[in-house]
């Protein structure tokens, strides 16, 4: 079951779903889980979308007490690459149109999401499908090292050799429809020492390489605008 790290208590906290001081990072998948329900509920556009019942902690709940089938439970990263929600494409395409400019949110830009290339994540599934060890356990996935935001996007930066300057500034220099509303000392860092060890998951994809995708995925895009 691809499950995420919204079941956590640390994104309750740093949604103001839930009260409470950051969490110890990295995020274990023993880590408190969220007491809130139905995190996206308050921001669905309409009575009838997928946000009013979504909650992965309660599908977690009744997966793994079921004895019908084998489970596995893999809390995925926020994932970037070609054919991605397109996450960085408000930061990606300014450095793309050459501005020579970047601002982004100071709290936002220390904050810490660990993150995972499409192609690292899928590998990542086919490990757990295949492997016998994997029924009954609960997987964080992604990279082994989360750096910050304004650290990512330098990295970006770099592969889409951008020469332009990153700026964290205060949210209320930012438009409005920029700001965001987040508690960011709130980090949603996981620990993926246990599918490595267990189930031998590696990357496939070499960082550089995947970075360099998700910019030229991103510039595809932009193209066809």
């Amino acid at each position: 079951m691809i499950s995420s790290g919204d079941v956590y208590r640390a994104y309750g906290r740093l949604t103001g779903l839930e009260p409470g001081p950051p969490e110890a990072i990295p995020l274990s998948e023993n880590a408190p889980l969220r007491e809130s329900r139905y995190p996206y509920r308050k921001v669905a556009p309409n009575p009838d979308h997928w946000m009013i019942q979504y909650d992965k902690v309660l599908v977690e709940q009744v997966l793994l007490h079921q004895t019908d089938l084998p489970t596995c439970i893999l809390r995925f990263p926020a994932v970037l690459g070609p054919k991605d929600y397109r996450r960085f494409q408000r930061w990606l395409q300014p450095m793309l149109s050459d501005d020579t400019e970047l601002r982004i949110q100071d709290g936002w830009a220390r904050w810490r999401w660990t993150h995972g290339f499409a192609e690292d994540i899928a590998e990542g599934v086919v490990n757990a499908v295949t492997n016998s060890a994997s029924p009954g356990r609960i997987y964080n996935i992604g990279e082994s090292y989360a750096p910050t935001m304004a650290e990512r996007l330098a990295e970006f930066a770099r592969v889409a050799g951008w020469r332009g300057q990153i700026l964290a500034v205060p949210a209320s220099e930012l438009r409005e429809t920029d700001r965001m509303l987040f508690d960011f000392s709130h980090h949603i860092v996981y620990d993926t020492s246990r599918i490595r060890k267990e189930l031998g998951y590696k990357e496939i994809i070499p960082h550089e390489i995947a970075l360099a995708r998700t910019v030229e995925s991103e510039s595809e895009h932009s193209e066809k605008l």
